[in-house]
């Protein structure tokens, strides 16, 4: 598996991640880790992740079954652009099966949304967990990303990757549903418990 410091191995003067940073993505994934739908986890996470790689813009996108596209669930950044961004759609099949750096590499749809940010550098993680897929999409509006921002960005690739999976394969399963997870623990339990009688 390669890692996004091996897409350019010439990339240079990493980036210190403050202490402020990390202490954000630890409150964020300890939050998302306890809620009760996966949109709203998800939601906890963007901006910490921003923060955390020194992107202007962090969005994350979520495999709907119903429209077998990605949708754009979180975005950290702008209000505006956010809105903008929101639900905006990635075909299944162009999710890439690896982390990718550049912008001229990326899928169609991750294009179109960073001309919307007017970003000149992105970093896409693809992220898959059984059978659910998400991306993590950094976009940086001026300069590249360091060694230090793609190091980040895995780890930050890493913690979306355990919280999906402590949301739809921990003892508080949570569905996705048709809706990316608008069903919530509880009923989904509920639903459990009856289909076990």
């Amino acid at each position: 598996m390669s890692t996004l410091a091996q897409l350019d191995p010439a990339r240079r003067g990493p980036r210190g991640v403050s202490s402020e940073a990390l202490a954000a993505l630890a409150r964020g994934v300890g939050d998302a880790a306890g809620r009760e739908t996966v949109r709203e986890a998800l939601r906890d996470l963007a901006e910490p992740f921003r923060a955390l790689t020194g992107a202007d813009v962090a969005l994350i996108r979520l495999l709907d079954p119903a429209c077998e596209g990605l949708e754009v669930v979180a975005v950290a950044g702008p209000a505006t652009l956010a809105a903008e961004l929101e639900g905006a759609q990635l075909p299944a099949g162009d999710l890439p099966e690896a982390a990718l750096g550049s912008l001229a590499e990326a899928p169609e749809a991750v294009r179109r949304a960073a001309e919307r940010a007017g970003a000149e550098a992105l970093v896409l993680l693809p992220v898959r967990v059984g059978s659910v897929a998400a991306t993590l999409e950094l976009l940086r509006l001026e300069g590249a990303f360091s060694a230090g921002d793609l190091l980040a960005a895995e780890l930050a690739g890493a913690e979306l990757a355990l919280v999906l999976r402590r949301l739809v394969e921990g003892p508080r399963r949570c569905r996705l549903g048709e809706r990316l997870g608008h069903q919530t623990i509880a009923s989904s339990a509920m639903a459990t418990k009856s289909s076990a009688r």
